[in-house]
């Protein structure tokens, strides 16, 4: 802009244009403002034709004399004339919303219709039912969906996973691979096979009481919240390669059928694996757990590598005795054996080596 009046007016113009044209973009997200659209842009155009009709009137030459415009004469023309550019902006703002608000609404009203026939399919043939479980993880795997649609379908789809649910699908798996989860929760929910590869849970992740009864995969997976896996039954396998735990970590009581990796995972908070069963193998190999982890009443019946658990608390903690099956403890923890059980206690301190008496080193 310059420093003379024309470039004054057309500054104050764009700012009073831009506090004129907020109140009509939040307008635009009031429904019945938009079922009156049509009218109001009439007005404006309207408005925009008598400002120019005033602004040509105003300064058409009276008669046969033709008087020499004043500087005053040509800023105000200038103004009118920018005022009217900034109304025919708005209008064209006012279009370009309507049409996107429209695309969208076809849009999403596609998508649910899409949902709702696939459900009902779905409900009447079971073969068509692991078609809705994929078209519902494949919307929520998309990056550019609303997150409050994307959780009301993830929230459907759950409902029957659910064996208490009227509607309870069985032996469903899922692919949430990159998914971003809000406020995730499959719990009490029964799955054949899981998939959330580097997905990425923001809020509380809610797994508590959930059943994957072949196997469960969170290889990379990133955890933002605290993550609860309480009284989960993992029938297969289970890793949790490389994830990421922001927050505290719950598996107390969970079950796992299956070997279970948690190599190269790290915990910020606290894990919490207390009475937690092991029936194969399981390994910490290259992770860490910067608060504590507890093992209290855990039991394992398989092969386990807890070396890297430098703060891991195991009172209580026992393991089946078995030929040729390896076991690697945390620093300061020893097997004894009773039974057919070996109960993990704290290893006691080794004293260190007395000093030589004052005498010996003098005469060193």
């Amino acid at each position: 802009m310059g420093d003379g009046p024309f470039g004054r007016a057309l500054l104050d113009l764009n700012i009073n244009g831009a506090n004129l044209l907020l109140p009509t973009v939040t307008w635009l997200r009031n429904d019945e403002f938009m079922a009156r659209f049509p009218t109001a842009v009439v007005i404006v155009c309207a408005l925009a034709v008598a400002g120019v009709v005033w602004t040509l009137s105003a300064f058409s030459p009276v008669g046969s004399a033709l008087p020499e415009p004043s500087i005053l004469d040509i800023d105000l023309l200038r103004s009118g004339l920018s005022a009217e550019a900034a109304i025919g902006s708005g209008v064209a703002l006012l279009l370009v919303l309507r049409t996107r608000r429209d695309r969208h609404f076809s849009v999403d009203t596609a998508i649910a219709d899409r949902f709702h026939q696939a459900e009902r399919l779905a409900a009447r043939s079971p073969a068509a039912r692991q078609r809705f479980t994929d078209l519902v993880c494949a919307y929520l795997r998309r990056s550019d969906a609303d997150p409050g649609e994307q959780q009301a379908a993830g929230r459907r789809l759950i409902e029957h996973l659910r064996p208490e649910s009227a509607g309870f699908w069985p032996g469903l798996s899922l692919d949430l691979t990159g998914a971003t989860l809000v406020g995730f929760s499959l719990r009490g929910a029964v799955v054949e096979h899981a998939q959330f590869e580097r997905a990425h849970f923001q809020g509380t992740a809610v797994f508590d009481q959930c059943a994957f009864t072949e196997w469960a995969g969170f290889t990379d997976a990133v955890f933002a919240g605290d993550a609860t896996f309480d009284h989960t039954r993992f029938g297969g396998p289970a890793r949790f390669d490389n994830a990421r735990f922001a927050g505290d970590a719950g598996f107390d009581k969970a079950r796992f059928g299956g070997d279970v990796s948690f190599a190269g995972t790290r915990f910020t908070g606290n894990a919490w694996f207390d009475s937690a069963e092991f029936a194969a193998g399981l390994t910490f190999r290259g992770g860490s757990v910067l608060g504590e982890a507890w093992f209290g009443g855990a039991r394992f019946h398989g092969a386990a590598d807890l070396s890297c658990c430098h703060t891991a608390l195991l009172g209580g903690a026992t393991a089946r005795c078995a030929h040729g099956v390896s076991r690697y403890w945390p620093p300061g923890w020893q097997e004894i054996k009773r039974g057919a059980w070996q109960v993990l206690e704290p290893a006691p301190e080794t004293p260190a080596p007395a000093p030589p008496p004052i005498s010996d080193r003098l005469q060193r």
